[in-house]
């Protein structure tokens, strides 16, 4: 398995390729550590690292690329814009097939396709790597999935959100004791009665 130049360089001194998978837009490289995706164009070259416990989730979804849409629309206009157009029938001798009715039931049968095409969608999986965009890689590649999957630590299955600490306030107040007025014994000064002989307080302006 030949590595390119610029992952090599990323690679560490007891680190060793294990796996690896290509797609139509990447070529995936995994080690022990970290799996690394490469992506090479004409002008420029990308490198995604990601070690397995930053890889928090792996999702399966359904993209709708909206290139197949466009097409559907663009044969139906075209289609009708043939039957409204049809030069044919401003001709009244005209006895000929018409060519351009069936033209337009052959486009019209060619945008079902592809708004049917658009509706299934392309399946694939979306890694959710911690600090990054999501990456979106084909359904091919499930048996890269099932690798990293085997390789991520059981902490991160296993991990569940810090809860946050709770913050206690204590307020202390000072109670000022005064001396009742029947049994000289002590008692709060917001209190009514005295807790030892159960007299009432006399107020000041009793």
């Amino acid at each position: 398995m030949s590595v390119p130049s610029e992952i090599a360089s990323y690679f560490t001194s007891e680190e060793t390729l294990l796996k690896q998978w290509s797609s139509k837009d990447w070529d995936i490289y995994a080690t022990q550590y970290r799996i690394f995706l490469y992506k090479s164009g004409i002008l420029s070259k990308q490198v995604v690292e990601a070690a397995y416990e930053h890889i928090s989730s792996i999702e399966l979804t359904r993209k709708r690329p909206l290139s197949r849409f466009a097409s559907a629309i663009i044969l139906f206009v075209t289609g009708f814009l043939l039957i409204l157009l049809d030069p044919t029938q401003y001709y009244y001798y005209y006895t000929g097939p018409p060519i351009y009715q069936y033209m337009a039931v052959v486009l019209f049968l060619v945008g079902v396709g592809f708004l049917a095409w658009f509706i299934i969608g392309i399946q694939g999986f979306t890694l959710h790597i911690v600090g990054r965009k999501p990456i979106v890689i084909p359904k091919e590649l499930t048996e890269m999935v099932r690798f990293i999957r085997e390789k991520r630590p059981q902490e991160v299955y296993m991990r569940k959100p810090e809860s946050q600490p709770v913050k206690i306030k204590e307020t202390i107040r000072e109670v000022v004791m005064i001396p009742c007025e029947y049994c000289n014994g002590l008692m709060p000064q917001t209190s009514t009665f005295c807790p030892n002989c159960g007299a009432r307080r006399k107020r000041q302006n009793e």
